[in-house]
């Protein structure tokens, strides 16, 4: 399911530093607009009909591009996995991202129509995130109906600005942003009135007579339908000489024996093929006499389903033996796994065309057939990607893509449902790949569970289209399902603000020039450091420095790059340190703070500063306040009332960016609201000292309430002078029930040399 998330605010990894960026021709317009985008961004970009090697990025366009046919929509894969190959040679740091439009929800509406079958390229994106975990990758499905290529472009645009590393990202028409995520199936729901497998009833069986699928069918044959079995392997009758060899081994040797006997010589080649042909043959017939035992009528046909004519050939045969078709259930697969650098177009076409081609075959072949039930067996690995496995994953990606179309347009008679397989404990998982996922702490599906849950997938009434089924949890898309890199204890977020990116900052001006607050630094800070731990919450922030102001130079055009870096100081059951600095393009150094992270939001303590006894009122109205002392103005002018001040302390109310309307994006912090308070705190050290002091260093952070305010909040000041040029001073926000927000404790304000404001009375000059 989709989810909406707010963009994180930090460039796609990459995409500013990389290199060369390549963006694929669409023919519609897009691209260019992308690429002239990206240029006015600062980000070395061109259109491009076909990819080169000098590329250090590839945005693959032409996944918009219209696609009116199957052979249209492969040839648009081969196309992004041909892109993905050469910029796999690049030996540094990668950008690939793949464009589509899919009903902007990866086919999960069934919108998509016929562009279903171009769904395979979201599995390549996730794929090559699990090969390359240091790349910035990204798959987006973005929607084109009734959009202008320009508004296309300036979101696809923004998301690679201010997406992040989120994989799998869609945008719909009216440009809201979702990820996607999983939901537990609804398996209370009652069982379908109607048996959907039921005595009598044809279903026709892709790759049943062998491996897990043919396993999986056990339950289903005790409501005794007919079973029709596609498999590519033509049956034949096997010599009296081998029906006594059990092994492969032995069955080489009788093989050799006969060869010999009969004067004649067998590569060793050939003696393998002849062997796997026997006991394939062998586990075909198997498998259709204990389906027949478990009560079901089978029939066996040698069809390759990359064969429409043979596949249509093979449904007639079926419709004159037994009647209309009733179900399809499509397990047939093969593997060709290779690493994108090395994936071959004939491993792709093997793949694909069992898969997908097949897939398109088997419904044009029963299109008028009153089908109840459509079945197919896809793969995590199309669900979250896996290294080595592109053509696998677009394969089963695609798949999932038309189960949502098929399923929107067939309606609730027929259960149409894609099935995201973990890997078996058999079938196309050898004992080598078995170990390798028992390594990586993957658990396999066994024989007997796998076809428990495809009887219950087929029964139940939850319409959802795609299903994962694994053996324990899932990982993030564009893990690994086994092996790859473990999580560095270092990572890096980089940020480009301009008017753009960050418009707010407009309010934030120091003699004209745009210049990012402290607050503002402080929540990159605490975002980067959320993005890096997921599983954590950000409950402090320790010891930020203001190292060197940031002025944001050419603010309304490219704007400057910033660079968020992190670094794992510790990490217990308790709480995770962080290590984050702030940089600006030429590495020299602006922020620095240690972050805390925690499992829980912490509860604030109870010895919290209160409103000062000796208060009185402001000598100044909050309108002289920003018009003669502060340099804050309309996104930033959050303060709305003044209370008391005294030589301790002062108090007033702030209200956060929502209400200020600031633009979406995942805030960890409410940077309007904290800014507010430390207007007030500015004000107060105004009072002291006679002019306008700035911050300097913030003590410690706490944070109790997550995200944007809603509501006004009380701002509690207290403080104390430190000789002519300093005070410090402890900040609380507090919400009318008296929940704390947050704290800063030991926030340092100096004097500048030369002071930004000079407070008169009102009316003054």
């Amino acid at each position: 399911m989709l989810v909406r998330a707010p963009p994180c605010g930090f460039a796609l990894p990459g995409l500013l530093t990389a290199g060369p960026i390549e963006v694929v021709d669409d023919g519609g317009g897009i691209a260019r607009a992308i690429a002239a985008r990206l240029g006015a961004a600062g980000v070395d970009a061109c259109v491009v009909a076909e990819v080169s090697r000098d590329a250090a990025g590839i945005v693959f366009a032409r996944g918009l591009a219209e696609a009116g046919s199957l052979e249209e929509a492969v040839a648009v894969q081969r196309g992004a996995l041909h892109a993905a190959r050469t910029i796999a040679q690049h030996s540094g740091q990668r950008v690939f991202v793949t464009l589509q439009d899919t009903g902007a929800d990866f086919g999960l509406s069934g919108r998509a129509g016929e562009r279903a079958w171009t769904g395979g390229l979201a599995g390549l994106a996730k794929t090559a995130s699990a090969e390359w975990p240091d790349a910035g990758v990204k798959a987006i499905d973005v929607a084109r109906a009734g959009v202008s290529p320009e508004v296309v472009a300036e979101r696809v645009v923004a998301e690679l600005l201010l997406g992040g590393s989120d994989v799998e990202v869609s945008l719909d028409r009216a440009g809201q942003r979702s990820v996607m995520a999983l939901r537990p199936a609804a398996y209370g729901l009652a069982p379908h009135a109607t048996p959907r497998v039921r005595q009598g009833a044809v279903i026709v069986v892709s790759g049943g007579a062998r491996g897990v699928t043919a396993a999986a069918l056990a339950p289903l044959c005790k409501q005794r339908p007919r079973l029709a079995l596609l498999g590519r392997t033509a049956l034949v009758d096997e010599a009296p000489d081998t029906r006594a060899a059990k092994t492969d081994a032995d069955i080489r040797r009788a093989l050799l024996a006969r060869a010999k006997a009969a004067g004649t010589a067998v590569q060793p080649k050939e003696l393998a093929r002849e062997a796997k042909l026997i006991l394939d043959c062998r586990e075909i017939r198997d498998n259709v006499a204990a389906l027949q035992r478990a009560g079901a009528e089978v029939a066996y046909h040698a069809v390759d389903v990359r064969r429409g004519a043979s596949v249509r050939a093979a449904m007639d045969d079926v419709r004159r033996s037994w009647g209309p078709i009733a179900g399809i259930i499509h397990g047939a697969g093969v593997l060709a796994d290779a690493t994108l650098a090395a994936q071959t177009d004939e491993q792709f076409d093997l793949v694909f065309g069992t898969k997908v081609d097949g897939l398109h075959h088997l419904l044009a072949a029963t299109a008028a057939d009153p089908l109840e039930l459509v079945i197919l067996f896809s793969s995590v690995a199309g669900r979250f990607g896996n290294a080595g496995q592109a053509a696998y994953s677009m394969a089963n990606e695609a798949l999932s893509c038309v189960a949502a179309g098929e399923r929107a347009r067939r309606g609730p008679r027929c259960c149409v449902r894609s099935l995201a397989w973990g890997p078996w404990a058999g079938g196309m998982v050898t004992p080598g790949l078995a170990k390798i996922f028992e390594k990586a702490g993957v658990q396999l599906v066994g024989l007997e569970a796998g076809a428990e849950a495809l009887a219950r997938e087929v029964e139940s009434t939850d319409g959802w289209p795609q299903v994962v089924l694994m053996n324990g949890e899932p990982p993030a898309a564009g893990q690994p399902l086994h092996g790859g890199k473990e999580p560095s204890g270092e990572r890096r977020f980089d940020v480009l603000v301009n008017a753009a990116t960050h418009p707010f900052l407009d309010g934030h001006r120091i003699k004209g020039a745009a210049v990012v607050p402290a607050v503002m630094a402080l929540e990159w800070l605490s975002r980067a450091a959320s993005a890096f731990c997921p599983a954590l919450v950000v409950t402090a922030c320790r010891d930020l420095k203001v190292l060197r102001g940031i002025p944001v130079d050419g603010f309304d055009q490219q704007g400057i790059r910033l660079v968020v870096h992190l670094r794992t100081l510790s990490a217990d059951a308790a709480k995770t340190e962080l290590e984050a600095k702030l940089f600006d393009d030429h590495e020299r150094p602006r922020y620095s703070a240690i972050v805390e992270l925690a499992g829980a939001p912490t509860a604030p303590p109870a010895d919290l500063p209160r409103v000062p006894a000796d208060g009185k009122a402001w000598p100044w109205t909050l309108e002289h306040a920003y018009s003669e002392i502060l340099f804050h103005r309309g996104p930033f002018a959050t303060v709305r009332s003044l209370g008391l001040v005294s030589e301790s302390g002062a108090i007033g109310n702030a209200v956060g960016l929502r209400a200020m309307g600031w633009p979406e994006a995942a805030w960890v912090t409410d940077v309007a609201l904290m800014d507010g308070g430390v207007q007030l705190a500015a004000l107060w050290g105004t009072h002291i000292l006679g002019r306008l002091p700035l911050p300097t260093r913030i003590g410690s952070f706490h944070l109790y309430e997550r995200g944007p305010v809603g509501a006004t909040v009380r701002c509690l000041v207290r403080g104390q002078r430190l000789g002519q040029h300093r005070v410090l001073a402890d900040l609380v926000y507090v919400l009318d029930d008296g929940r704390v927000v947050c704290t800063m404790h030991d926030l340092d304000f100096h004097l500048p040399a030369v002071a930004t404001r000079r407070p008169t009375e009102p009316g003054g000059a």
